[in-house]
């Protein structure tokens, strides 16, 4: 599980904003606030779909707002290996978020109004972000295992 103030940062959001989803986003206001919140790696991913709707797709809050259940439902409960080569396609008409067949192409059956975000490019990001997180070889300290050898033991004459 990921504190907030880790999760924002991963996802280069600011806390004001995170705030103004967490009222509008029912998934999120049901997860706590301040330091004891907790959010997992799904919650990473639909939070990164959620930027993709809104930034990319120029999709408000409100409208983002109609899919949330669904769609943090897909990300947090599809495994990811599931989603790994896949898209979600998003229905605002039907309050849907379901995985698509392919991460390139939206379905030739979408709406004009539905929305397609490439999860799974999500996905293989959130992995490499977290790695980076976990083992930062660049704080790790190089130790020589030649150095580790034992002295000689002086004997005392």
């Amino acid at each position: 599980m990921l504190r907030q103030d880790d999760m924002l940062e991963m996802l280069s959001l600011s806390r004001e904003t995170f705030r103004y989803w967490r009222g509008k986003l029912p998934p999120l206001s049901m997860r706590g606030q301040g330091h004891k919140a907790r959010y997992s790696t799904g919650d990473l991913l639909a939070l990164k779909c959620v930027i993709a709707l809104i930034q990319e797709h120029g999709q408000s809050i409100s409208a983002v707002r109609r899919v949330a259940v669904p769609l943090f439902e897909a990300c947090r409960h599809e495994h990811w290996e599931a989603l790994r080569d896949k898209g979600l396609l998003i229905s605002y008409m039907n309050g849907t978020a379901t995985p698509a067949c392919s991460i390139l192409d939206r379905p030739i059956d979408a709406r004009d109004s539905d929305d397609f975000v490439r999860a799974g490019l999500f996905i293989t990001v959130i992995e490499r972000d977290l790695h980076a997180e976990t083992i930062d070889t660049d704080r790790v300290p190089h130790v020589n295992t030649d150095t580790l050898k034992e002295a000689p033991h002086e004997s005392g004459q």
